[in-house]
């Protein structure tokens, strides 16, 4: 069967629970900066919300790190940093029903499959624990194309290399934001996170117009 249809699903919250009760990711984040015993707490907590951090990798993410971390005073370096993410934010839950899907539809064969995330290099390592990053058809990770949503030229690339029509893209994040910009181009969106795996089901069976058992039995 001739595929023309694509589904990209994000990351954060959509595959991994960042707002699990059991271990939230400002708690992951929170406890990398305890441990890394800065003087300037405060601005060491902020580097997860500058843009390099999502969209730099190799020697430059490295740079950015250590230079953050002499900024705010920590004695440590950048093998430490690394160390204590991901241990901790190995106790950040995964949405087991969001990767069983995506399994189920990878193994389908119904369509391409890709990830569309604004995702660190830390994350990827990760990722790669719960989903074999090399069966989707494509990846869209903010870490290797050096931008991230909401840009507009993320999308662009999106559509450049996948080249196909608008219409043939269901793409599910949980940022309304993210969301306005793929409406913007004519995709079709589906705003939820993992704990809405219902209506991301309903969502895809629409856009595919397959029976719901296609995706809910295990291959």
């Amino acid at each position: 069967m001739k595929k023309n249809k694509l589904i990209l699903f994000d990351w954060g919250h959509v595959i991994q629970n960042g707002d699990s009760k059991k271990f939230t990711i400002e708690e992951a984040r929170k406890k990398v900066c305890d441990d890394m015993n800065p003087i300037e707490y405060n601005s060491l907590l902020e580097i997860f919300d500058l843009n390099e951090f999502w969209i730099l990798n190799g020697v430059g993410f490295e740079k950015f790190i250590t230079n953050k971390l002499i900024e705010t005073g920590s004695n440590l370096n950048f093998g430490d940093f690394k160390k204590l993410y991901l241990h901790y934010n190995h106790s950040v839950p995964y949405f087991e029903e969001t990767i069983e899907l995506i399994n189920n539809l990878l193994n389908e064969d119904c369509c391409y499959i890709g990830l569309f995330s604004n995702i660190s290099e830390f994350d990827v390592i990760q990722l790669r624990e719960h989903l074999n990053l090399s069966k989707f058809d494509y990846l869209f990770l903010s870490t290797q194309l050096e931008m991230q949503k909401p840009n507009d030229d993320i999308y662009k690339n999106v559509l450049e290399k996948t080249n196909l029509l608008p219409a043939n893209i269901l793409f599910i994040d949980d940022r309304i934001e993210n969301i306005k910009v793929a409406n913007k181009y004519g995709w079709n969106t589906c705003l939820a996170t993992g704990n809405e795996i219902d209506k991301i089901k309903n969502e895809i069976v629409s856009f595919l117009k397959i029976k719901e058992s296609n995706i809910n039995e295990r291959q």
